[in-house]
């Protein structure tokens, strides 16, 4: 079950969920791609602005491998926004997992602490770099290619 950081992030385009289980099985995996799918939606329609998102795995011992794949499905939907997307605290779960699980969690970018993570991101865009509209990938249409295109 995911509950709320204990303490503020520094910039409110970081959201954190903290999964309170020593498990991260199935359920709890699901629920934490649910809090992820949530808050993209809302970056989606523009109701917040969102640059990284942290999973905060510090309270968890062990997980499965089906429980890592599900996360990646919350990286895969963060990579397709532009919103980057970390793991906190993932080092004890990574000495204990299957080679299997700790290959999909090496993938992932990760900090030992809240406080390492929020040292690291970057500054949000300011003036010149301000933040544009997310793009909907699934709103984009690609014309059909003519044949004059094709002879190039």
């Amino acid at each position: 079950m995911p509950r709320p950081p204990t303490s503020a992030a520094p910039d409110p385009s970081v959201s954190v969920v903290a999964a309170a289980s020593p498990d991260l099985d199935d359920a709890a995996a699901t629920t934490l791609l649910r809090w992820c799918q949530a808050r993209l939606h809302l970056f989606d329609n523009g109701e917040v602005a969102i640059d990284h998102l942290i999973l905060d795995l510090s309270h968890a011992r062990r997980t499965a491998t089906s429980a890592v794949a599900i996360l990646d499905h919350a990286r895969d939907e963060a990579d397709r926004r532009h919103v980057r997307i970390h793991l906190v605290g993932a080092e004890p779960i990574m000495a204990v997992c299957s080679p299997s699980a700790r290959h999909r969690l090496g993938r992932w970018s990760s900090y030992p602490t809240l406080d390492a993570a929020w040292a690291a991101l970057d500054p949000p865009p300011t003036g010149d770099q301000a933040r544009h509209p997310p793009v909907d990938p699934d709103a984009l249409v690609l014309p059909p290619i003519s044949t004059h295109e094709r002879l190039r």
